[in-house]
């Protein structure tokens, strides 16, 4: 703020003004707003920024305005998943996202509040996409609904959807380790008790004979 005074070349009284409203508002807040720092920023580096900071907008995310569909390019798909871990994946020309959107769309009772993106894209380099916000996704699924609801285009939005496919992954993925970590625990039981068992015929054979305690 004071650089731009200086630069702006503001008078002394202005810049007495200023700094009395920023006081104000520092005591107030309690520091700078950081919502208003970020507020220009892409949607991308906004929410990765606001992650950062751990701020309690970020339990919520940002709202999925719109559902694109990339015609020419590449984009880059992170999604933070539990325990630090991070899932990517590359969105070719014919792929989408922002798919919430359509379960926003169809859900019943409707809901006026947009849903919370799940993942943050980027682009890899010089992209064309084509966007559908969500009031004209909203007024295509109110008058073709019943085309949508048919579980044969579920089945296909699922398919193709990155979110579902990244969701499905790490679901197979975590079944498959709950299923080696039993086997094992299988067999660690097993080898444990094979074990005691072999220590237990050990300690007979090698035990003196009762009466042998006696000489």
């Amino acid at each position: 703020m004071e650089w731009w005074m200086k630069r702006r070349q503001l008078p002394s009284s202005l810049r007495r003004r200023v700094r009395h409203f920023e006081h104000q508002r520092w005591s107030f807040m309690g520091g700078q707003d950081d919502m208003e720092m970020v507020r220009d920023f892409p949607e991308g580096l906004r929410r990765d920024i606001k992650r950062y900071l751990c701020l309690d907008l970020i339990k919520k995310g940002d709202p999925v305005q719109r559902m694109m569909f990339l015609v020419h390019g590449q984009v880059k798909r992170t999604q933070w998943l539990s325990r630090g871990m991070v899932a990517t994946s590359i969105l070719e020309p014919g792929s989408f996202f922002g798919d919430e959107l359509l379960s926003w769309c169809l859900r019943i009772p409707f809901i006026d509040r947009y849903p919370a993106a799940t993942a943050t894209f980027t682009c890899m380099k010089g992209t064309e996409a084509f966007a559908l916000d969500a009031k004209h996704l909203r007024y295509i699924t109110t008058h073709f609904r019943y085309s949508f609801v048919n579980e044969r285009m579920k089945r296909r939005a699922r398919y193709y959807s990155s979110n579902m496919r990244t969701w499905a992954a790490v679901n197979i993925q975590l079944a498959w380790r709950r299923y080696i970590l039993r086997t094992r625990n299988r067999a660690a039981v097993y080898r444990a008790n094979n074990h005691d068992r072999l220590q237990h015929y050990a300690a007979m054979f090698m035990s003196f004979r009762p009466h042998d305690h006696l000489d």
